[in-house]
Parts: C-alpha cells; sequence; structure tokens
C-alpha cells in the first residue's frame, strides 16, 4: 500500500512538471536561504568557543574612564599589576596593535600590521601551532611568529624558522621567527598574521609604564577558576585605589571590570573594540529573517498544495467512489508533500553549496561546504520537513477528503467564508514580513550611503595617507616642499595620528586640581586644517609663523571645549590649559575651536580632540597627508612615489585614500545591510510565488464566473482588474501591519549609532507601490490567461 501511494505521488507529481518544479523550487529556495542565515547565526554565536579555557578568560576594560564611558583598551602596566597583586589570576597576556610597518625578507616587502603580545599568549588563547614551541615563541626580544598564510607569503617553500624579518627601517625590530601558528579561526574576536614579543618593546625602552596613556592594547587574563570572576571583581575598587596611589594622579579614576571572553563579539558595545566585534541586534535581525523567509517558503507549500489539490477533486471523487477511505486519501496526500519536501530539501542543500561564494562575498565570511552538512542541520531539516510536510498535506487532504463523491465528481470544491479568510490570512502574513524586510533593508541602505557621505564630505575623498619612518620624518620640511611644486598636490601635511586610521589619547585639563578630560591628540603642522578641510568656528588655525603657537597653542574641537566646561566656544578663546600627564606637560592657551569631525565609527559619538604642533622631540610625524587635484591621480601618485624614493629609498608609499578607509570602520555594517537586503529581496520573490499559487487557485475557483462574465460582454480589462482587486487590498492591509512595525523595528537599530538618519516616509510609499506593481505582475500573468479562455470550455459543465 505504501509504495502505490508514494508511485502515485510521483506520477502526479510528474503529471503537473510545470506546477510542481514551481513548487520545489520555491520552497528549496527558502530553505537554502534559511541554511545560509542559520550558518551565519551559528558562527556569530560560537565566536572564542573553540578556546578549551573559555570559562575561565576575562577581558580587563573599563566600564568607565574618566567619565567618557567605556572603553575596551587598557594601559600597559593593568596586565602586570594584576598579576602581581590578586592571587585570583593566573595568568594575563596583552594583545597590543600597532601600526602598519614595513616588513621584508629577500625580495618580498609589504606593510604589515603589526601586534605585539606576551609569552602566556598562546597558553591561555588556544590557537593551533604549527612550528616552533608555543611556550616559549613569544618569550625573548626580537621573536616574531607568523600565521602560516604569512609564513607562506615570505618565505614560500621556505622553512622560516630561525628566520631574520626585517622590520621597518631603523633595524631595531628585526626578528627572529621562533613559531609559525595555523590561520586563526574565522569566529576568533582576536585576528593578526604575526606577533612580536611584548618584551621587544622593554629592550627598546618605549614607554610602557604609564598608567594615563591608553594605546591600543587589550589586556585578558586567566583565573584560577571560573568562580573567582566575582572575587576578582569585587577586589578591582581597591586595586584601583592602590596603583592610585603608586601610579596615578589623585584626580584620575578608574572603573576596571572583566568581560566574559564569550560574551565580547557580542554584547560588548564599548570604544576602541576591536574590528571583528558583532552586534547582538544584528543575530536577532537575521534570526527573524530566517524564520520569516522559511515561513513565507512554507506557505507557499501549502498554498500550492491547495491550489493543486483543486485540480484533482475529480480524482478524488472517483477514489471515493471506488471505495477510498478518508484516511487513505489523507494518507495519499501526506506522501505527495513528503515526497515534494524530500526533493525541496535536496535541491535547497545544492543551491546553498551553489551560493554560499557569494554568500561569503556579502557577508565576509569564509565558509565551506562542509559547514552545511553538519548533524544540527540535517536534524533540522528532517525535523522541518516532518511538520511542513504533515501540515502541507493535511490541510488540502483533510478539506478535499470530506467532500461527497457527487460533489467531488462535479468539481464542486467547497470554498466556505472560513477557508478564504485562512488562505487570505496566510497571503497577507507573507506580505507583511516581505514588506517589513523590504522597509528595513532600505534604511540599512540610507544609513550605510550616509556613511560614506559622511567618510567622503568636503572632498577628503581625493586626500591620500601613507606612513613615513623616522628618516623621512627628519626631512619632512624639504620632502613636503618638493611635494608642493607639483600642481596636481593641493596640499600636503604631516601628523602623528590620522582621523580614522590611528588613536593616541591624552589628559587635558584646566588646572592642576582640575577634572581631566581624555582627548583624542593630533600632533601636526599648520596645513592639517587646509587638507582635512576642517573649519575654524572661532579663534584661529595655528600657524608656524607665530612663535608661541609651536610652544603653546592648541586648537580644540567643539566637544573638548564643552567637556571643559565652557559654556560657548567663543569664551575657550585665549584660555590656558594643561596638556598630558605626570611626566609629560605642556601649559599653553586655545587659540582656535574647529568644527567638530569623524575620527571613528559613527557608532561612537564624537569625542574631545586637539591639535598642536610638536612640543616634544618624540612627537615626530607618523604620517603624511597628501590632497590631491580631482585629475591625473596615477601620474601624481607615481610622482609621490618617486619623490619619497629620492629622500629614502628602501621606503615603500604604501598609500590609502581617506574616504575608504573610513568606511571600512563601517565594513561590517555595510556587509550586515547587504545580507538584509539580499534575503529581504528573496523574500519578496518567494512571497510572489505564493500569490501566484493563490491566484492559480482563485481562478480555478471562479471559471464558470469569469465564462458568464464574458458572454455577457466583460472585458479582459476589467476580468484582470476582478481578480487583481481582492490581493491589492491584501497588500494594502499587509502595509499597515507591516509599517509601524518596521519603522518600530528599524529605530532600534538605528539606535546603536550616534549619528544616524531619519526614516523618511517616502521609503514606505515607495515599499507599498513597489509591492503592489510587483503583485499585480504576477497576478496578471494568470488573470489575462483566463480573461482570454474560451467562455465555452468554462461554461461546460460534464
Amino acid at each position: 500500500m505504501i509504495k502505490n501511494y508514494f508511485k502515485t505521488a510521483f506520477r502526479n507529481l510528474w503529471r503537473n512538471k510545470i506546477f510542481s518544479s514551481i513548487n520545489i523550487f520555491g520552497l528549496a529556495f527558502g530553505l537554502s536561504c534559511c541554511l545560509m542565515m542559520v550558518l551565519f547565526i551559528r558562527n556569530e554565536l560560537s565566536y572564542d568557543h573553540f578556546n578549551k579555557n573559555i570559562k575561565s578568560i576575562y577581558r580587563v576594560a573599563f566600564s568607565d574612564y574618566l567619565n567618557q564611558g567605556g572603553c575596551a583598551t587598557t594601559p600597559f602596566p593593568v596586565g602586570p599589576a594584576l598579576k602581581d597583586q590578586l592571587p585570583e589570576i593566573k595568568a594575563f597576556t596583552r594583545v597590543a596593535t600597532m601600526d602598519p610597518y614595513l616588513m621584508k625578507y629577500g625580495v618580498n616587502e609589504y606593510f604589515e600590521p603589526i601586534s605585539f603580545g606576551d609569552e602566556e599568549l598562546f597558553k591561555i588563547f588556544s590557537f593551533p601551532f604549527k612550528e616552533g614551541n608555543p611556550n616559549t615563541a613569544l618569550r625573548d626580544p626580537n621573536s616574531i611568529v607568523l600565521s602560516e598564510p604569512m609564513a607562506k607569503k615570505y618565505f614560500g617553500n621556505e622553512d622560516p624558522l630561525n628566520k631574520i624579518v626585517k622590520i621597518g627601517s631603523t633595524g631595531s625590530l628585526n626578528s627572529r621567527v621562533t613559531g609559525v601558528f595555523k590561520k586563526l579561526p574565522q569566529n576568533s574576536q582576536l585576528q593578526f598574521n604575526c606577533l612580536v614579543s611584548f618584551s621587544t618593546m622593554y629592550k627598546l625602552g618605549w614607554t610602557t609604564n604609564l598608567w594615563q596613556q591608553m594605546p591600543g592594547n587589550y589586556t585578558y587574563v586567566l583565573l584560577n577558576t571560573p568562580g573567582d570572576a566575582k572575587k576578582v571583581s569585587a577586589k578591582l575598587p581597591s586595586f584601583v585605589q592602590h596603583n592610585d596611589g603608586n601610579e596615578l594622579s589623585k584626580d584620575i579614576s578608574y572603573d576596571l571590570m572583566l568581560q566574559p571572553l564569550g560574551n565580547i563579539h557580542l554584547q560588548s558595545k564599548l570604544q576602541s573594540e576591536l574590528p571583528s566585534a558583532g552586534n547582538m541586534s544584528y543575530i536577532y535581525l537575521f534570526g527573524a529573517i530566517a524564520i520569516i523567509i522559511l515561513a513565507i517558503a512554507c506557505i507557499n507549500f501549502v498554498n500550492f498544495a491547495t491550489a493543486n489539490a483543486i485540480k484533482r477533486a475529480k480524482e478524488i471523487g472517483i477514489r471515493k467512489v471506488i471505495g477510498a477511505q478518508r484516511l487513505q486519501l489523507i494518507k495519499q496526500f501526506l506522501s505527495e508533500s513528503f515526497i515534494t519536501y524530500l526533493l525541496a530539501s535536496l535541491m535547497a542543500l545544492l543551491l546553498a553549496q551553489l551560493f554560499l561564494p557569494v554568500f561569503n562575498f556579502i557577508a565576509g565570511k569564509s565558509f565551506v561546504v562542509s559547514d552545511i552538512i553538519q548533524p544540527v542541520i540535517v536534524v533540522g531539516l528532517l525535523l522541518i520537513g516532518i511538520i511542513t510536510g504533515f501540515v502541507a498535506g493535511l490541510f488540502p487532504a483533510w478539506s478535499i477528503s470530506q467532500l461527497s463523491s457527487i460533489a467531488a465528481l462535479k468539481g464542486s470544491v467547497g470554498n466556505s467564508g472560513r477557508k478564504v479568510i485562512l488562505r487570505k490570512a496566510l497571503v497577507t502574513v507573507q506580505f507583511v514580513a516581505s514588506m517589513a524586510l523590504m522597509v528595513a533593508s532600505a534604511v540599512v541602505f540610507q544609513q550605510m550611503k550616509y556613511i560614506r557621505n559622511q567618510s567622503s564630505l568636503k572632498q577628503r575623498d581625493q586626500v591620500i595617507v601613507f606612513s613615513i619612518n623616522n628618516k623621512l620624518a627628519k626631512g619632512y620640511d624639504a620632502l613636503k616642499n618638493q611635494l608642493t611644486s607639483n600642481s596636481n598636490i593641493l596640499s600636503v601635511t604631516g601628523s602623528t595620528n590620522v582621523p580614522g586610521f590611528t588613536h593616541d589619547s591624552w589628559p587635558i585639563r584646566l588646572t592642576e586640581s582640575s577634572e581631566a578630560v581624555q582627548t583624542e591628540n593630533y600632533v601636526a603642522d599648520d596645513n592639517f586644517f587646509q587638507t582635512m578641510n576642517l573649519s575654524i568656528l572661532a579663534g584661529r588655525e595655528l600657524t608656524a609663523k607665530n612663535a608661541t603657537d609651536i610652544k603653546e597653542g592648541f586648537v580644540l574641537n567643539e566637544t573638548a571645549v564643552h567637556a571643559l566646561g565652557f559654556q560657548n566656544i567663543q569664551e575657550a578663546i585665549g584660555k590656558t590649559i594643561l596638556w598630558g600627564g605626570d611626566k609629560e606637560k605642556k601649559h599653553g592657551s586655545i587659540v582656535g575651536v574647529v568644527k567638530d569631525f569623524h575620527f571613528a565609527s559613527l557608532r561612537e559619538k564624537i569625542a574631545p580632540a586637539l591639535v598642536q604642533f610638536a612640543y616634544y622631540d618624540w612627537m615626530t610625524y607618523n604620517y603624511l597627508l597628501v590632497k590631491l587635484h580631482p585629475g591625473n591621480l596615477h601620474s601624481t601618485i607615481d610622482f609621490i612615489k618617486k619623490t619619497v624614493a629620492s629622500y629614502d629609498a628602501n621606503w615603500l608609499v604604501d598609500y590609502k585614500f581617506f574616504d575608504e578607509n573610513f568606511a571600512t570602520l563601517h565594513k561590517k555594517d555595510e556587509q550586515q545591510g547587504q545580507v538584509f537586503a539580499t534575503f529581504a529581496v528573496i523574500a519578496i520573490l518567494i512571497s510572489c510565488l505564493g500569490l501566484f499559487g493563490l491566484t492559480i487557485y482563485a481562478t480555478h475557483q471562479r471559471v464558470k464566473e469569469i465564462g458568464i462574465r464574458k458572454v455577457l460582454g466583460a472585458s479582459v480589462t476589467g476580468i484582470v482588474n476582478l481578480l487583481s482587486k481582492d490581493f491589492v487590498r491584501l497588500i494594502i492591509i499587509a502595509a499597515f501591519i507591516a509599517f509601524p512595525i518596521s519603522w518600530w523595528a528599524m529605530n532600534k537599530w538605528l539606535e546603536d549609532f550616534a549619528y544616524r538618519v531619519q526614516i523618511n516616509w517616502m521609503i514606505f510609499l515607495e515599499v507599498g507601490i513597489s509591492t503592489i506593481l510587483l503583485a499585480l505582475i504576477t497576478v496578471s500573468f494568470l488573470a489575462i490567461k483566463a480573461a482570454n479562455a474560451n467562455p465555452v470550455k468554462s461554461l461546460r459543465t460534464e
């Protein structure tokens, strides 16, 4: 009997090839999209869980730093002091991210982001090591460990161990390769390709003992047991007070906290977060998208099964006449549903593998086929199949199998009010979900466009930035003069720090006893404002012609002025401030106030910032910013490279456009916005497939009515309008439900951005009109066919 059910099922599927293909493909497409969303969500939720000690690893961060909010980075001395003073801490490590350095081996030379790590790093984290001893690889000064891809990049097939790589231009950072680790898992929040031993900093005498300086340093501790976290957290205030008496100014207060490693990626929203940081709101959104797309696909499945069952009413009647029981008919329909779902599931797996490279590109991931074929995913597919197949088969089977034999043979399928309402409700739910997703994707697009506009504000897209070494910095004046001799170069400036590239935070205050304000520090020349197109709102720019400006002049941004307590920017002009910490102090006066400018992600509020001339010898320029004329970019950049080479033939000009680099701060938002928009379009297309199925049902139900109307003189346009208006009504109802939901949801999403767009009512109008047009195109295809049918055939009853 079961064999007969499946044999009949395959026959029916083959007999209705086009109908079955649309049904199977629609469900398969929805399932494949859901699979990829599940991959993405599982990956985001699994960050750092590969670490064996995850429950005992915590990051030390500031819940509040100088009343300016939380911060993920900590000063260098915090880690060693915690290890020495708190017995609950078994080990500590730091990962300090630095500017890109020129790295060379043989003929291979590239700028690489350099990170520094403590000896205990590979003991705390479970990063897979390939060559060398992970316990001692970062013990000695001038030691470096490389990732497997970077080792291949520089050494090819040559054994990299104990080889010397040249780093920078002075030779002080040249390091011996002591280890090679495998490429870090993509679900690791820490991402680096090379690590220089932290002891190298000590050997070179770099400043690593300042408790007020905020470098790109991340501190992690390994506790003796997970339960020690509460004890350590309780001791942090007294730890701060103890070190306040030894190292910190009396007015400096730290609010340190511990962050569980497993929670950082999605739940931490501190300043200076790692670039890989995720966002829990995206998980909720993408989870909702996965559920919505799956629900839309399953609703389609039910609608198609219903529409197909109506065409088989006479078959059901004949089966009942020759003795088929109702339970047998239900089993027949269920078997067909399960076969359809099985075929759709197999196709979904194939489609997911086919689209995986595209998904990786737009999502910034690196999934492989083996990630799809996981036990939990296969079991999930089976469970969905059992539920979907049962519902999709039971609904039409139960409705049609209860018909009398005479009614079924006549094709008089019941069309009670409750059934009509249910079918229309399902389609309305589809369009509520689809329109909400379309609105959401439009808002994401506008926010990303706003970010791009901010980054390229006032032609900053024509500014290139590249790092320079000490030799070039010492010859800066001559190099600058030679560069500006080219008519295609509008201006040149040197700086220790560049907005969107690096950070260098120092405190300022009005007096010795007043509260400190942590401020982003830019040491530059007087062309900085012109090159960056920064607007002076009060006072004036710094000028090298004024000797006082060189020693004592400061230009602050609006935020810094208000943070110091001034009521308005004019009031600040001429006032004296104190810059620096205990060991490095500079008194000077505010000569100008510059309009606030972005130097971090638009998720963060603009922080206080300060521009000054070089006061100490160690304040050497690390970067050149060159503003170019829009034309002849290639020849101008070639000129810059040749000019720099004339001062240092060993230096490589690795330039980036300012606006492109700024955009990388929001790369993850851009990628997730693309994922969002892609799946929103897919959702609306799957909904249109569902509408196609319901239209088939409607035209079959009203075939005689259409025939009578044609006989009485109804036009094709009139009949198309008749069949279309009900669906347009459903879309309008869906819009009234979807728009408030999407408005609320996207306002919540935008709250993560300190600077954001306002949701424009035109978005809702455009989405509504677009959806109606798509629906009309879908419905019209079948409606026109029904309207052009021969009314004689439509009215024939036997």
